[in-house]
């Protein structure tokens, strides 16, 4: 008698690192219902537990979620709440990965708002991430972990970046490159090399950043991690528009061959953009019912919000969901719910009009 409970603490640990790859592969794969399920029941095993570091652990994966899901602040805000419950009696690698995790998400947040609010308050979020990328480097000494070490340098060289603060950026992109040649971290890599692809273009380096990002996406093949796909093409857009903008002439020939190269530049530039765009358009879809995502909906607010404002006129929304979907996947099986999602999603796409925003909130739940 005495080994059960030894016994059955082995199990809920056990149980609780399946819920844990569960959570991460769905997320990988676009199944964020069945993510957010084991999420969320991971969670709760934790809290029985009742230990502040297993419940930072378990909070993680929600917020990985959250965060693939599009809703970058909800992410943010788990994180935030379970870390002001912990103190430094939990294992400095379980807070290291949170500090990481928010300043990884705060990049996130910065790109959706830049461009559509005041500078001042998307540069807030870098400011916000910039204190998390801090605090999760002065852990590294602590703990012996290449993957985090290459996250967090690369992290924190990307979002200085944005800050404007390019000779650090510089240093912190490359010491997180090496480490990741050395290590063998080949995607983890491939990540680093877009960011840099970025610097070269701010830092006026516009030939070197093409070229990267053309070598980039020829190693990465069908290999490459969306995001990154979708950084790369960006990058060699931007580098290809800028091209496109600074010939400088001398002669009439030069200025011929100078405006070949141009328009070359100019077509590569239109052909990158449409890629990026592809690859963010994947980005927004639900894979199952092609309807948008959580991050669809997030960037169309984002966009909607403020016109219906300036404009004067109303915006309505609309949020429905499958009455006893639960008891449908259980009676006939998985496939069948598949089904019913996708039929559900043809005749919301049959019933409303083009301009219309049409998402899968998660699970059976849809928004208009």
């Amino acid at each position: 008698m005495p080994a059960a409970p030894a016994l059955l603490h082995t199990l809920v640990a056990d149980r609780r690192k399946l819920l844990r790859v569960v959570t991460l592969a769905g997320c990988e794969t676009g199944d964020f219902d069945i993510a957010l399920d084991a999420a969320h029941e991971l969670v709760r095993l934790t809290a029985e537990v009742g230990e502040s570091g297993p419940n930072l652990s378990a909070a993680f994966a929600p917020a990985v979620c959250f965060e693939r899901m599009g809703d970058s602040w909800q992410a943010i805000r788990l994180l935030q709440q379970t870390l002001r419950t912990v103190d430094r009696s939990v294992p400095a690698n379980l807070r290291m990965r949170a500090f990481n995790g928010l300043c990884a998400i705060s990049i996130g947040v910065y790109h959706h708002l830049v461009g559509v609010v005041p500078e001042s308050e998307a540069h807030a979020a870098l400011d916000a991430g910039y204190a998390a990328g801090q605090q999760a480097r002065d852990l590294m000494p602590q703990v012996v972990d290449p993957v985090s070490e290459v996250a967090i340098l690369g992290n924190l060289g990307e979002l200085l970046l944005y800050r404007g603060e390019h000779a650090e950026s510089d240093t912190l992109l490359r010491a997180s490159l090496d480490v990741a040649r050395v290590r063998g971290l080949t995607a983890h890599g491939w990540r680093i090399q877009a960011s840099i692809g970025g610097w070269r273009v701010t830092a006026g380096q516009l030939a070197a950043a093409l070229a990267a990002m053309h070598d980039l996406l020829h190693t990465m093949g069908d290999d490459a991690p969306q995001q990154t796909a979708v950084r790369a093409n960006h990058v060699a857009y931007l580098a290809c528009s800028a091209l496109a903008q600074s010939a400088l002439f001398v002669t009439r020939a030069e200025a011929q061959h100078a405006q070949w190269q141009a328009e070359q530049a100019r077509l590569d530039a239109c052909l990158q953009r449409d890629r990026a765009a592809e690859y963010a358009a994947s980005a927004e879809r639900d894979p199952l019912t092609g309807l948008g995502n959580r991050r669809h909906l997030d960037r169309r607010c984002a966009e909607l919000l403020p016109m219906a404002w300036q404009a004067g006129q109303p915006l309505a929304l609309a949020l429905l969901d499958i009455d006893h979907f639960k008891a449908i996947n259980e009676r006939f099986g998985h496939a069948v719910g598949d089904r019913v999602l996708v039929v559900l999603a043809q005749l919301l796409r049959a019933n409303t009009r083009t301009g219309d925003v049409l998402v899968r909130h998660g699970g059976e739940e849809f928004v208009i």
